[in-house]
């Protein structure tokens, strides 16, 4: 089986499907979908990103007992990147760790097992998680798909990711009053006021030194219309990226607003939920159990830093998790799996499913 997934793996790899190709996204899910001839194959697509939901049987179940997601987009990469190569007990690829080998795994898995388990099981693959999900797996749900339980094959080592952090997108604006650059005292300059308040924030959220599992506020951009250094700036604005924790769920925003002074602007532009699903979760340890036995050693579950497709299950109430092999270099230049725990993922994800 580790050959087949291998083949299949490099095939996906050797597809450049990033968000400014929509031909090679299109390429990556044909291709997948090639190995599923005799499922029924419901596609959908919504602002150009194409997805798939592949099933048993020939109409869709009002609720899958358990849906395995995959997908087939990645970041842009060197292109000796998209041939991919093995060394020394690895794959190197673009979307060897993230996470087209993962998905070779799903797919092969799925189609080997459906017609074995007694219970309504879906592959979902989707072509937009690196550009939020929108379009693939939250679109989906609003088209109705259900599950009891979620797994994204997002490498995780083995451990199984139960949380996730919320993100918010916000932006500040200041406003001022322009002049001549000689004679700034007839002015108001919108930067300065900007300062003062990224002060605030930055004494209020100070960046860690290391892994915390708390609330963070990334300034990731200032900017101001004005081109020219001889003259006060009358507008700025300032856009960050806040991961919060869920014991900040509630009062996050209210937070930052009370940090933020009368005359200047706040605009949310993104608010997305954490990602949680409780440790005694009966799948959760049922695929513990089987992961310890097939790995001898204890399967433990972490907290993510990152967002994944799983936020957009949790929203509607859906448990699931991050659950995957071993690799790294996530969207770097160097990014690998390690072949044989996709050979372990496999018999692990096989063992779950036929014991529940």
């Amino acid at each position: 089986m580790i050959d087949q997934i291998l083949k299949l793996a490099k095939q996906l790899i050797s597809i450049p499907s990033t968000k400014n190709s929509p031909k090679e996204i299109k390429k990556a899910l044909n291709v997948a979908l090639e190995e599923l001839e005799g499922f029924t194959v419901e596609r959908f697509e919504s602002n150009g990103s194409p997805s798939a939901l592949i099933y048993a049987g020939k109409t869709r179940p009002k609720k899958f007992k358990i849906i395995l997601n995959g997908h087939l987009d990645v970041v842009p990469g060197r292109p000796e990147q998209f041939n991919p190569r093995e060394v020394n007990g690895k794959l190197y690829g673009r979307g060897a760790d993230d996470m087209k080998a993962a998905s070779a795994v799903l797919i092969l898995l799925f189609k080997e097992i459906v017609n074995k388990v007694n219970y309504p099981l879906a592959l979902q693959l989707v072509t937009d998680e690196e550009i939020g999900g929108y379009d693939g797996v939250r679109y989906q749900i609003n088209k109705g798909v259900k599950a009891d339980f979620f797994i994204t094959g997002e490498t995780t080592e083995f451990k199984i990711k139960n949380e996730a952090k919320g993100v918010i997108w916000l932006k500040i604006i200041t406003k001022g009053k322009a002049a001549h650059g000689a004679y700034l005292w007839r002015g108001k300059n919108a930067l300065w006021g900007l300062k003062k308040i990224l002060d605030k924030i930055e004494k209020a959220f100070p960046v860690p030194k290391r892994p915390v599992w708390k609330t963070t506020v990334n300034l990731a951009k200032i900017s101001t219309p004005n081109m020219t250094a001889n003259k006060v700036p009358d507008s700025a604005e300032a856009l960050f990226d806040v991961r919060y924790i869920s014991a900040d769920t509630e009062t996050i925003e209210k937070k930052i607003k009370n940090l933020i002074s009368d005359e200047a602007k706040i605009e949310f532009l993104e608010n997305e939920p954490i990602h949680f699903s409780p440790k005694n979760n009966q799948h959760i340890l049922k695929l513990q159990e089987v992961g310890q036995e097939i790995l001898g050693k204890k399967i433990t579950t972490i907290k993510g830093y990152g967002a994944s497709d799983a936020r957009h299950y949790s929203r509607v109430g859906i448990a699931g998790i991050e659950f995957g092999p071993k690799g790294q270099g996530l969207h770097s230049d160097n990014e690998w799996i390690d072949t044989q725990s996709l050979k372990d993922y496999y018999q692990i994800l096989r063992q779950f499913l036929l014991s529940l």
